[in-house]
């Protein structure tokens, strides 16, 4: 099964010759204070596993990191029939917004063969782990069952997972596919 994951608010793309999951980001971690909007897009791989950019090679976050322009040029995928596959990447630095309110993680998930097999899709914000899958501490984490066609998910962090954040220079994102 053939499928894609991508993080941001993004059109649908036109699908090229199948391959497996794919994941995008606009700007993939926002936090709002008062007026003001910090962007959280990825800045470096952390872990890559068996995930790929759109031409199979390994530097995701080069696929990934639009600021506030998306493309459907580039982007990330699983592997075929992932198993809780999953890739991790850094978020760039952000500063405290001394705020518990209106964080958010902005993502796109799909799979490109709609009639086959389910494919569940998770995104998780961790802080700290380094370069370790599923390292650091869990701050959020958003799954969405039966992916279909690409669809935009914005996620909103609630108080006291906002809270849980202490250190926003420290932050990753990880995505998982899972074919049930």
């Amino acid at each position: 099964m053939l499928g894609y994951v991508r993080a941001g608010r993004i059109q649908r793309p036109s699908l090229p010759p199948p391959r497996p999951l794919r994941r995008r980001r606009r700007h993939l971690f926002v936090v709002t204070v008062g007026r003001q909007r910090q962007y959280g897009y990825p800045s470096a791989d952390s872990v890559d596993n068996s995930w790929t950019d759109q031409a199979g090679g390994t530097s995701l976050f080069a696929a990934i990191d639009e600021t506030l322009t998306p493309s459907d040029a580039d982007y990330i995928q699983s592997p075929i029939t992932p198993v809780n596959s999953g890739c991790r990447v850094k978020v760039i630095s952000l500063v405290d917004p001394a705020s518990s309110i209106q964080h958010q993680i902005h993502w796109r998930a799909g799979k490109r063969h709609l009639t086959g097999p389910q494919v569940n899709m998770t995104v998780t914000l961790r802080q700290g782990g380094g370069d370790s899958l599923g390292g650091g501490t869990e701050i959020a984490s958003f799954t969405r069952n039966n992916v279909g066609d690409f669809a935009t998910y914005i996620e909103e962090l609630n108080t006291t997972q906002a809270d849980s954040i202490t250190d926003y220079t420290d932050l990753y994102l990880e995505f998982y596919a899972n074919q049930v």
